[in-house]
């Protein structure tokens, strides 16, 4: 099945599935579930929390399943969807965090080391975060999923121009925001 094919099949699946049928989310899960899930993976190295990630999002998914708005590509409103409940489930463990108790204030002295590969991507997560869903969505597929520009655009329903000048603004924004963290440090 070609990209084209593929995009039009998740959105005839959409589509059904907004009108009632389990089967079409059966089907769209078993579609979009490993992509998703590889998505979140690549932020989220917690294999529990990256699992409960993926089922928030797709909780998601089928309570905005009418905000869907078909002939639009499916695979970048989902990502969407993703990007928001990981920034969702940050921030609240972020305020979570600002009211525990320290252990230094109970006396205890277990040590925490962070693994290095989850603290060198904080600084690109958090740049990530400021770009829209647009651009973030386009910057992934193509330096992370490794797809061509005109994949992408066949996928987001774009020209392909459209795509290189998203992912050429994502790729300046990414920079630019890891050389200021950088002179932060």
């Amino acid at each position: 099945m070609t990209e084209l094919e593929s995009a039009q099949a998740l959105a005839r699946l959409m589509r059904e599935y907004q009108n009632g049928s389990l089967a079409a989310f059966e089907a769209l899960y078993r579609a979009l579930a490993p992509r998703v899930n590889g998505f979140i993976r690549a932020r989220v190295r917690d294999t529990a929390r990256a699992s409960d990630l993926l089922q928030e999002t797709f909780l998601e998914l089928h309570r905005s399943r009418q905000t869907y708005l078909p002939g639009r590509p499916v695979i970048g409103w989902t990502f969407g969807i993703a990007q928001n409940v990981m920034l969702r489930h940050r921030r609240e463990a972020r305020r979570r965090n600002q009211h525990e108790v320290s252990t230094d204030s109970l006396g205890l002295e277990e040590q925490f080391t962070p693994r290095a590969a989850e603290f060198e991507l904080q600084p690109l997560e958090d740049a990530l975060d400021h770009l829209s869903t647009d651009s973030r969505a386009t910057w992934w597929m193509r330096n992370i999923e490794g797809l061509s520009f005109e994949v992408i655009a066949l996928r987001l329903g774009i020209a392909a121009t459209a795509v290189r000048l998203r992912c050429s603004r994502a790729s300046r924004a990414l920079r630019a925001a890891l050389e200021k963290e950088h002179d932060l440090d």
